[in-house]
């Protein structure tokens, strides 16, 4: 009996042991917090999920310090809210931030507690928690993103409603409250088309039910009538949700008016780059796409364009290495400038312009370059022509001269350097007054008027000053200068030198003279010439007659003297205006030798190096004296050219016309381009006070007498200067040579005539 006594109570001691082993167990293998307190709330275990997030050992934790993990703000609530739950018996459920050991960060925790009874009757408590961050962290998030998602559907412009599937409203943006003018508690629960008929009428109400029926998304316009009578236009963006749809609208009214007249100016925009010749585009760097805004392909001459490859082989070979280095470059400095040349397919080329800037996106790396393509192929003709007209006034002969409205010298070309002595440097900007005389100012302001006028002045001959002093005799042409409006804004002025036009005059008027003398000389010599051959014959008798004092016979001889000196003076006077020199064949190589014999002293005094290359026959046919006389010319002008231990060569070929080619050539200072052009012609000499301008005259028309012409080639330019005559001579008679000979015996047949 009392063995079976004693068994029991071990037995139920067992059994509570097991109970509680079973309990550990389970509560350790639990993921959450779980943990036991006494009466009065002091825990006496918990699990070891517990003690790795406090930490602690349950030492630690028995002695209290696991409240030191609870978070600050939430300390005085949780000891409130068990305090009244140990108080009352009631079961503990409660919110709060915990930190964990391990990094220190605060843990949301829903902690539940409940009283129970144990084996021997006193009141404990069995708590659990949980970890709640991401729950709560979720909810945060979901009440930020409806207070951002209510903020946003408040503050856009368009429209926002939710309709329930019986098309009652449950949401409505407050755009919509404000263009239906009514407060959400009115529309609230309430069918769409109850509260509008008139959006039943529209495109609105099949469209939603498309959305209804189909729970599919569908996008769409209405055209909304107005009570005033106008029309809004409104896009809809439908879409299913669970209980029914939500719609999106936007007003396009104003819209709608923007692109129109968005669209009209792309089109003028498009007309005006069309005919402009001026194309856009936007370069992708990272895939070489182009994107052609408008008219870049038709300047290429392409159909389309979509990559950059399609560019590069329409450049000109002498382009496309310097082109494709700048494509390349653009990837780093984010511009393109670059003017080349393309070939057109129908052969022609066309220069154009590229120039474009970066457009970057919002990480700041380069993505893009939008730019133009411009034809600048008529520029460059308009270049090309202002170059050649800038390059034909700087080397006219004439000075061009313009000036503004007010006679201020706005430029100046090299001619008028040369003939007025002052330089571009020093007339730009200075009055046109510099050039005229005191005397002559008075002309300017009737020269400024009729350029106002738009009249023109031609070849107005006046008298300007040169910077020296010199008074310059000069024509003027005088044009106005109008800009691209036509406005008149100053006037070109041509000034030519016709001082030695006015000194060619006087020398003709002096030639004239002189003709007219020998004419009258001879006409007076021919008069004399019968008379005095009577008196001749009458001196003769005289001196003859046997009856004559020796005196008379003496004086006799003396008269026959003087007599024979005027008839000789006669003659003289009577072969000045004739032509007595008869051409025949002689050598032009002896006749070389013999001018160069002349003038050897010279040629040895400067040291001259005298190279003779004669070759061929030498015979020319013509007067020897005459031939004589421009080759002399030709040689001392040489001679006078060089300088010490410079050199001359004559040379003499046949040409394949068979005719005598000499040349005269030297290596001295040249001749100057002004002065060449007008070597042949009286009074022009390239000596200076040195030459009177006949040798050179007289030689050619010497030369063309006898059927030749004389050229001359020559070069001023320093270690490259020197001068060529060429004169070409008939081996034999020609028809000008016989004319000339023909005229010269008629003449001599008119002189034994009249003799």
């Amino acid at each position: 009996m009392r063995s079976s006594a004693i068994a029991k109570p071990r037995s139920a001691e067992s059994s509570r042991e097991e109970s509680q082993a079973r309990y550990r167990l389970l509560a350790e293998s639990l993921p959450q917090y779980v943990w036991t307190t006494d009466a009065e709330g002091k825990i006496d275990y918990c699990n070891g999920h517990f003690l790795q997030f406090c930490g602690l050992t349950l030492a630690d934790v028995q002695a209290g310090r696991v409240w030191e993990f609870i978070h600050p703000d939430d300390l005085a609530a949780l000891t409130q809210r068990t305090d009244r739950s140990r108080a009352t018996g009631e079961a503990f459920e409660y919110e709060y931030r915990a930190r964990r050991a391990s990094d220190g960060e605060y843990r949301w925790h829903l902690a539940h507690a409940e009283q129970f009874t144990d084996s021997d009757g006193g009141k404990r408590w069995l708590g659990v928690g949980i970890d709640v961050t991401a729950r709560k962290q979720a909810e945060l998030d979901l009440r930020e993103a409806n207070a951002r998602l209510n903020g946003i559907l408040g503050s856009i412009s368009e429209s926002f409603i939710v309709l329930d599937r019986e098309w009652r409203f449950q949401y409505a943006s407050q755009r919509v409250l404000n263009l239906t003018h009514r407060t959400w508690p009115e529309l609230r629960g309430r069918v769409i088309w109850d509260l509008f008929p008139e959006a039943a009428r529209t495109s609105f109400r099949p469209g939603c039910e498309k959305v209804m029926r189909e729970r599919a998304g569908h996008t769409f316009e209405v055209n909304y009538p107005q009570p005033d009578g106008t029309v809004s236009y409104y896009m809809v963006h439908a879409y299913p949700t669970a209980d029914g749809i939500a719609a999106l609208i936007s007003d396009l009214t104003g819209t709608r008016e923007i692109e129109n007249d968005l669209t009209e100016s792309k089109r003028l925009l498009h007309l005006v780059l069309d005919s402009a010749g001026v194309g856009a585009w936007v370069w992708n760097l990272a895939t070489n796409e182009i994107h052609d805004l408008t008219n870049t392909a038709n300047l290429l001459g392409l159909s389309s364009l979509t990559h950059v490859d399609q560019f590069i082989p329409l450049l000109e070979p002498a382009d496309r290495a310097r082109v494709q280095a700048l494509l390349h470059e653009s990837h780093s400095t984010g511009r393109l400038d670059s003017e080349h040349s393309i070939l057109l397919p129908d052969g022609s080329e066309r220069r154009l312009r590229a120039v474009g800037s970066l457009l970057r996106e919002q990480n700041g790396m380069p993505a893009r370059i939008a730019g133009v393509v411009t034809d600048i192929t008529d520029r460059n003709r308009a270049d090309e022509v202002r170059n050649r007209l800038a390059a034909i006034v700087d080397s006219s002969d004439d000075a061009i001269i313009s000036k503004d409205l007010n006679g201020i010298v706005t430029s100046w070309n090299a001619a008028a350097f040369h003939l007025f002595g002052w330089t571009a440097e020093e007339m730009i900007g200075r009055s046109i007054l510099t050039l005229i005389p005191p005397e002559l100012q008075s002309e300017e302001p009737v020269i400024l008027a009729s350029m106002r006028n738009g009249r023109k002045i031609d070849h107005y001959e006046t008298v300007r000053v040169h910077k020296d002093g010199r008074r310059v005799h000069v024509s003027l042409t005088i044009s106005p200068i109008r800009d691209a409006t036509g406005r008149i804004v100053g006037a070109s002025k041509i000034a030519r030198d016709i001082g030695e036009r006015l000194r060619m005059q006087e020398a003709i008027v002096q030639s004239e003279k002189l003709a007219a003398t020998g004419r009258m000389a001879a006409a007076i010599a021919h008069e004399i010439n019968n008379p005095l051959e009577a008196v001749t014959n009458l001196a003769y008798l005289l001196s003859t007659d046997p009856t004559l004092s020796e005196a008379g016979k003496k004086y006799a001889g003396l008269l026959l003297q003087e007599i024979g000196r005027v008839s000789d003076v006669a003659k003289q006077s009577l072969g000045f205006f004739r032509d007595n020199k008869r051409h025949e064949s002689f050598d032009m190589c002896e006749l070389l030798e013999s001018v160069t014999n002349l003038y050897r002293p010279l040629l040895n005094s400067k040291k001259i190096a005298l190279q003779r290359d004669f070759r061929g026959s030498c015979l020319v046919f013509g007067s020897a004296a005459e031939v004589r006389q421009v080759f002399a010319n030709l040689v001392r002008n040489a001679i006078e050219a060089v300088e010490p231990g410079g050199r001359i060569r004559l040379r003499v070929r046949t040409t394949q016309s068979g005719e005598r080619r000499i040349l005269v050539a030297d290596n001295g200072r040249g001749i100057a381009s002004q002065t060449r052009s007008r070597l042949f012609q009286p009074f022009v000499t390239s000596k200076g006070a040195a030459g009177n301008g006949l040798g050179l005259w007289v030689s050619q028309g010497i030369v063309r007498k006898h059927g030749g012409r004389i050229l001359v080639k020559s070069c001023d330019i320093p270690g490259r200067s020197g001068t060529v005559f060429a004169v070409l001579l008939p081996a034999g008679p020609t028809l000008a040579s016989q004319d000339a000979a023909a005229n010269v015996q008629a003449r001599l047949a008119l002189q034994q005539r009249l003799a």
